[in-house]
């Protein structure tokens, strides 16, 4: 006996993801990842909190420093982040 269809492993991972709701939460996880990857070790190193609410990163600093010399960079770390993800899930960056 034969089986009439297969799948690859890769084809269920992305069923069972959206049949479960997950996509958005892996989403967010990517972007908390890639803001270390491209804001680089000496910004993740001063970065101590990072969540989104109503497509807004937040994003807090324990130096002042950073966080000034970021504020000017923000509409390009939001195009960056959202290149990066493929999707726009952000639409503003809040530094605090």
């Amino acid at each position: 006996m034969r089986r009439q269809k297969t799948y690859t492993l890769k084809d269920l991972v992305n069923q069972f993801i959206q049949e479960e709701g997950l996509e958005e939460g892996l989403y967010y996880t990517r972007l908390y990842a890639l803001w270390d990857e491209i804001l680089g070790q000496s910004v993740a190193r001063h970065t101590t909190k990072k969540y989104v609410k109503n497509h807004v990163l937040y994003v807090q600093f324990d130096s002042s420093v950073v966080r000034s010399q970021l504020f000017a960079m923000r509409d390009d770390i939001v195009a960056q982040l959202n290149k990066r993800i493929g999707i726009k899930l952000i639409n503003s960056l809040e530094l605090r």
